[in-house]
């Protein structure tokens, strides 16, 4: 076909009426489009008889419906402030499911912070799944603290610290921003800070400064 009017050319495209589409445009110049036209005969076709549910003709099983998220989950959840929805999973239950195996009757384990305040900062993490570490029982309460000085004592000897801030956020006004207890372990250096005065203390920076007040 030509070009007419400076328009791309069409080609037309008949298709035998026992198809159920019947007519196909493409345009050339690297465009291409589909028009699709049912046929008399594929409008005509008569639709199946419809057969009311019952013994021989029994209805087709729904799909299985997905669980939705809910606020019941924030506890075994990592909470996130971002968008102040959970996620359903615990990153610290996923970090403590890939640990070495040897250790799985261990009721306390310790890993690395992903986003470490200093060399060596360790997170003590109980493996059983809670908010806090006063929700478990008293042995392992003991256990956690237990590993707590021995990952002190560690740290110690490998980093040659000045002091450590060992705590918890204990709670979402605490700052806790995962549902699942962990302690801190964090070396202190000389000179890390500019004044490492209050310490701990500066959680609240406008109350820290003790020693300035009149």
């Amino acid at each position: 076909m030509s070009r007419q009017g400076g328009r791309a050319p069409v080609e037309a495209r008949l298709v035998p009426e026992s198809h159920e589409f019947t007519l196909c445009l493409v345009l050339s110049a690297g465009h291409a489009a589909a028009v699709s036209v049912f046929s008399r005969r594929a409008a005509q076709r008569p639709s199946p008889p419809f057969k009311a549910p019952g013994p021989t003709n029994p209805p087709l099983p729904s799909a299985p419906k997905t669980p939705t998220p809910s606020w019941s989950h924030a506890k075994h959840s990592h909470w996130n402030y971002q968008n102040r929805f959970p996620t359903v999973t615990c990153p610290f239950c996923d970090r403590i499911r890939h640990l070495d195996p040897t250790a799985a009757d261990d009721a306390a384990v310790f890993f690395p912070d992903k986003f470490p305040l200093s060399p060596g900062h360790t997170l003590v993490v109980p493996r059983k799944h809670v908010a806090s570490v006063y929700d478990l029982a008293e042995g392992e309460q003991q256990a956690v603290w237990s590993l707590v000085a021995t990952i002190r004592s560690r740290l110690k000897d490998q980093c040659s610290p000045n002091g450590f801030n060992i705590g918890i956020n204990d709670g979402d006004a605490a700052g806790q921003t995962v549902a699942h207890a962990h302690v801190h372990v964090i070396p202190r250096f000389q000179d890390d800070v500019v004044d490492p005065r209050g310490g701990i203390r500066w959680v609240i920076p406008e109350r820290a400064p003790y020693w300035e007040v009149e």
